[in-house]
């Protein structure tokens, strides 16, 4: 167990323990075989450890063997934080690590810790009550993925120091009380001042009534405007890639609103807007030019529902030429006002020639 390593050439390892109540199976001092996969080469790793039964001494030989022995790791996972897992400042032995990745409560000397760590670049952690005072400090992240109520992730984000951060991942929630617009408004308000060099955006907003199992069906309602939410995003012009998801909340956005974004972002590659709109307004079809003509390097593009009003696309300006470079396109459903379904796609065919051999149009309503 302790010898020569086996597999050699082994680069990641992912190390799990299951506990069977039947067979009284769990890691121990006495199982440690997973030791010998171990050694200088590994440059992943991955924990998945079960604490129930007497792990404590076990997990704390894994960690003290792997700080010892893994100097070259660049990629780190771990249900529990370091130290928790009883052994503080062990991220600070890998000077080449460069992802680190924590499923459960960080410990805020852990999330100090990230500030020592020259080479890291991408860092994913929840955020919990633990760490409502800290500060995430770092010269070096470049990818943050962070998830917490908006309650403790507002205050965390507007402390953080992060000067290279290009990619920004967020899933968070309001609580009951409070509404969408104003916290989500809000929030990024706080992302648009202090990551000013943002071009990944990523937010997934969760709807906690929708999440649960044994919450009634909810009406359509309006959960605001998407331009009162997307305004504070409007000067990150270098933004290639934006995902604003609020499903489960009615959002009310027009075809000026797109045209918006559309002005606001011209390096768009990706924009994907997932949101209800069962009550309107919508924006229409022809808002699709707005993105043809002024986004040319779009390649990925998802909608909401759409209005497909026959009169508002005969007053349409129309680019002179088509979009060269989306490949995907999916709307999420389009209701007909007066449009014949086929001029439709012939609309969407001269507008990106590429998307419309596989384009996908969710239910449509006449």
């Amino acid at each position: 167990m302790d010898g020569i390593p086996i597999l050699p050439r082994l680069t990641s390892v992912y190390v799990t323990s299951i506990f069977s109540p039947l067979r009284g199976r769990v890691l121990s001092c006495h199982n440690l075989g997973c030791l010998a996969l171990i050694h200088p080469s590994i440059r992943g790793l991955r924990l998945r450890l079960s604490r129930k039964g007497k792990v404590d001494e076990a997990l704390h030989r894994i960690m003290s063997h792997i700080a010892a022995t893994a100097q070259s790791l660049e990629y780190f996972r771990s249900m529990y934080s370091p130290a928790h897992l009883g052994n503080p400042g062990l991220l600070t032995h890998f000077t080449r690590i460069r992802h680190v990745t924590i499923d459960g409560d960080i410990h805020p000397s852990d999330l100090r810790d990230v500030a020592k760590l020259s080479g890291l670049r991408r860092l994913s952690i929840p955020l919990y009550t633990s760490l409502s005072s800290e500060r995430l400090v770092s010269s070096s992240i470049t990818d943050l993925h962070v998830e917490d109520p908006w309650n403790v992730l507002g205050g965390f984000l507007e402390r953080a120091h992060v000067p290279q951060l290009r990619s920004l991942h967020i899933i968070t929630e309001s609580s009951a009380k409070s509404p969408l617009g104003a916290d989500a408004s809000q929030l990024l308000h706080i992302v648009a001042t202090v990551f000013t060099t943002l071009e990944i955006l990523s937010i997934e907003w969760k709807d906690d009534c929708a999440r649960r199992v044994d919450a009634p069906i909810r009406a359509p309602y309006s959960a605001g405007r998407l331009a009162d939410i997307t305004e504070p995003l409007l000067p990150l012009r270098a933004l290639r890639e934006v995902s604003l998801d609020f499903r489960g909340y009615d959002l009310e956005y027009t075809s000026r609103d797109v045209q918006a974004l559309s002005e606001a972002w011209p390096s768009l590659e990706e924009l994907r807007l997932n949101f209800r709109t069962a009550i309107g307004p919508r924006s229409g079809i022809e808002s699709l030019t707005h993105l043809a003509h002024n986004c040319p390097h779009l390649r990925i593009l998802d909608l909401p529902g759409m209005d497909a009003a026959d009169d508002a696309l005969a007053a349409a300006w129309t680019p002179a030429a088509s979009h060269p470079n989306l490949y995907g396109l999916v709307i999420e459903r389009v209701v007909f006002q007066g449009m014949d379904e086929a001029k439709m796609w012939q609309f969407i065919a001269r507008q990106f020639p590429k998307a419309a051999r596989r384009a996908t149009v969710g239910p449509k309503n006449y």
